[in-house]
């Protein structure tokens, strides 16, 4: 079996590529855009409601369209049933490590060696067990950012301190410090910065364990780039001088990944694509405190489980009282448009999927209507951000030793490069 390395660039704008390593001189991302071309399609049309990443990878990585494995929702892939192509490769007698991937689950898979997934997912822990300490600040950090508790913020912070410097060597960490040092320079210290920090980390850590336990496949999962596409994207003609660290960090994860590549099959894709929306009045909120918001309107969920944006996962003691929530929030309005989208588990009925499906803009006098009650929306919610570019159908995969077509729906990729064997 011929090594191959499989880097899912989640989302990325060929074009953007194509400007930002022209203007930053990016080495190795222009040797990527320089590789053979496949187009993918997704198999959904609608944002939120299939045509994301928590639905899209799902289909490449169980070679189904999403009809057929149904998970649509972030956090739902504990409702897979379908195997994914770890596992399918497992069964063929071939060994693999994955790393980061969204909304995947490990599901025992035969021969994997290393697994960790996205840092949203709840059901799923990292496996080997010495690696969960890495994630425990992104864990924490990513589902209460906008309500953090700062000691336990320091907490998970040391956790994840630990066990870097006890898996990285302290010459790498102090050459990636020094290259970090260089990036703030011009450069805008916010929340695409932190991804790309913690992607280049995140990335040493995947080799370190490559390199200990030798899988013939490899997957690795960055993000990077769509945050900035979604958040910092804010001229569809140019790249800012203040976006080059993001694309620095790009550039050097992919030269750190192509460096030790060798002669291996290599595959970088996206499932589907983002288009600049800059122009445009596309407002997403996110809640401050979940679990806290919905005791204040009287509900009892046991617990809440929050996505990467505007929704989550709330969870009751009885399906009657899922059932009083949804009724709750299906009534709920901001400027007379329903404030949520619901879905309570067919299978777990004491499970409600929601969804804060506002995208309007607001001001200190917007108002979250329900229960005949008026809550000033900015006392529960914040804004997240003004997005900046959304989603499309249109995908990309470039490839290195393989063989593809030019055009593919983005689930049958990986047939191409591992054919079913009988």
């Amino acid at each position: 079996m011929k090594r191959t390395l499989v880097i899912e660039l989640n989302e990325f704008n060929v074009r953007l590529l194509q400007q930002a390593s022209e203007r930053f001189g990016l080495e190795h991302v222009k040797t990527v855009l320089n590789w053979p071309h496949c187009e993918t399609q997704a198999d959904h049309d609608k944002e939120h409601e299939g045509l994301d990443p928590w639905c899209q990878w799902v289909s490449i990585h169980t070679e189904q369209p999403s009809s057929t494995h149904k998970v649509i929702r972030l956090g739902d892939v504990d409702k897979l049933e379908h195997s994914q192509v770890w596992e399918r490769l497992g069964g063929e007698g071939i060994s693999t490590g994955v790393w980061g991937v969204m909304n995947a689950r490990r599901n025992g898979a035969r021969l994997n060696r290393f697994f960790t997934t996205d840092p949203w997912n709840f059901t799923e822990n990292p496996y080997p067990k010495a690696v969960a300490g890495f994630f425990a600040l992104p864990v924490y950090y990513s589902k209460n950012y906008m309500d953090l508790s700062y000691s336990k913020a320091a907490k998970a912070a040391l956790t994840t301190l630990f066990t870097t410097f006890k898996t990285i060597p302290v010459g790498t960490l102090l050459r990636d410090f020094v290259f970090l040092v260089s990036q703030l320079r011009g450069s805008r210290l916010n929340t695409c910065f932190l991804f790309g920090a913690f992607e280049l980390l995140s990335t040493r850590l995947f080799l370190k364990l490559r390199k200990k336990y030798d899988p013939e496949v490899c997957f690795i999962f960055l993000n990077l780039i769509a945050h900035f596409q979604h958040h910092d994207w804010k001229d569809v003609n140019q790249v800012d001088d203040s976006s080059r660290a993001v694309f620095s960090f790009l550039d050097r994860i992919l030269g750190l990944l192509l460096a030790e590549s060798g002669s291996q099959r290599i595959l970088v894709l996206n499932a589907f694509t983002q288009k600049n929306v800059s122009q445009e009045a596309f407002y997403c909120y996110r809640q401050i405190n979940p679990l806290g918001f919905l005791h204040r309107i009287g509900l009892q969920p046991t617990r809440v489980e929050q996505c990467m944006t505007n929704d989550g996962h709330a969870f009751f003691a009885t399906a009657e009282a899922c059932q009083q929530a949804a009724a709750c929030l299906r009534e709920a309005r901001v400027n007379g448009v329903p404030a949520f989208a619901i879905e309570i588990d067919e299978r777990q009925p004491t499970r409600l999927f929601y969804q804060f499906s506002y995208w309007g803009g607001a001001d200190s006098g917007t108002t979250l209507e329900m229960a005949n009650t008026s809550i000033p929306l900015f006392s529960e919610f914040a804004l997240h951000a003004k997005r900046t570019g959304a989603h499309v159908t249109l995908g990309n995969a470039y490839f290195k030793n393989l063989e593809l077509p030019p055009t593919a729906p983005n689930f049958e990729i990986f047939k191409y490069v591992w054919p079913r064997q009988g």
